[in-house]
């Protein structure tokens, strides 16, 4: 959270959004900033961390945001996204190979993936993607227009985060069978749990709930899980179905134990 700026459940959703959304893209820019100097995979895949974070918020804070404001933020963070996407799937194909030659050819694939991917974002001045930002909060052109939006931003936050962990929720019901899955429909899955972390972190802290802290830590191990599942179609390991079996399992028992919290936003 940004230095100096305390939060409660009780803030006006417009000051807690300004917060929300500068902390991401502060987050991801210091990412951004390690995917730029090294080759650490832990850099590319926490500024995509990021950017998935804010594109929650901003579905979460819809209600207050100008359509237009939404859509041009959305699809900025959408490219960077693409971009980075091809460096970790290079790190995950790569970290799946051992045998040589083999290997040796991953690897002078990946870093020609970075080289020209660093190029881009070099080129499309992605380090000034936070500062940007908050000149575009510091205008009054991201507001939604209406009395209802004028309202609800004056509004404790606690309103906006209850709906916001609602439409999450309702995604991520207990009676899915993940054996029944295919690899899209767990990778679709996947990206509802990362919303329901995302919104479950920004909000749990502030609106200090009982139950939060338990339901981020199923969502957390339930995200890597699936995680790894999603890795393993991806370098095409699929013939392991004994681990493949397991990680189902284990995600299985997961999911129940998210929908076992309840709502812990709700009264």
């Amino acid at each position: 959270m940004q230095a100096g700026i305390s939060l409660d459940r009780d803030s006006a959703a417009q000051a807690a959004l300004v917060v929300h959304l500068l902390d991401a893209a502060g987050d991801f820019v210091a990412a951004l900033e390690t995917t730029m100097q090294n080759d650490d995979p832990h850099g590319p895949h926490q500024a995509r961390v990021a950017l998935r974070r804010m594109r929650s918020l901003l579905a979460a804070y819809g209600p207050i945001l100008d359509a237009g404001f939404v859509r041009g933020l959305e699809e900025e963070a959408r490219q960077l996204f693409r971009h980075l996407g091809r460096i970790r799937d290079a790190d995950v194909i790569l970290a799946a190979t051992d045998a040589e030659p083999e290997r040796s050819r991953r690897l002078a694939e990946a870093r020609e993936v970075r080289r020209t991917v660093r190029k881009h974002l070099a080129r499309g001045k992605a380090g000034g993607f936070a500062g940007r930002l908050e000149k575009r909060l510091g205008k009054k052109g991201w507001k939604a227009p209406g009395k209802s939006a004028r309202r609800l931003r004056k509004a404790p936050l606690a309103i906006l985060a209850a709906h916001a962990l609602d439409r999450a929720a309702r995604e991520i019901q207990p009676d899915m069978a993940l054996d029944r899955m295919d690899n899209r429909q767990l990778h679709d899955l996947r990206k509802e749990v990362k919303v329901n972390r995302y919104l479950t972190e920004t909000f749990g802290p502030v609106l200090q709930r009982e139950g939060w802290d338990a339901s981020l830590e199923a969502l957390k191990e339930l995200q890597d899980r699936m995680g790894q599942l999603s890795d393993m179609a991806l370098a095409q390991r699929q013939d392991d179905t004994t681990v493949r079996a397991a990680l189902i399992a284990a995600s299985q028992q997961l999911l129940d134990r998210v929908n076992a919290t309840g709502l812990w936003w709700r009264d």
